[in-house]
């Protein structure tokens, strides 16, 4: 079975509405701020599965989902800036650490 873009684009887009939904289930929350979720569990399976580059992209567009969504459609040109990059780093680096 060949794996080409469109399915991978799809797999991508299902994977980020996943980590979407999760995103809204807190399993703990700290009592300063903060919670624990497990929002960026599909996002890493679907890197490890395709890859670095299609692992970062996923983070990119699930960082800018997840900053649209949490800010009610707001843009601030300063968080977005660096809301997404830091997605795809993070993504890159565990998709890297857990690549065979």
């Amino acid at each position: 079975m060949k794996n080409n873009k469109t399915r991978t684009l799809c797999e991508a887009a299902i994977f980020i509405a996943m980590a979407e939904i999760l995103s809204f289930i807190k399993l703990y929350e700290f009592p300063n701020g903060g919670s624990v979720t497990l929002e960026m569990l599909p996002i890493i399976l679907f890197a490890v599965r395709y890859g670095c580059g299609w692992g970062a992209g996923a983070g990119f567009v699930f960082g800018t989902v997840t900053y649209l969504i949490g800010n009610k459609f707001s843009i601030d040109w300063p968080t977005s800036v660096t809301c997404s990059p830091c997605f795809t780093v993070m993504e890159k680096s565990v998709s890297t650490w857990l690549s065979p």
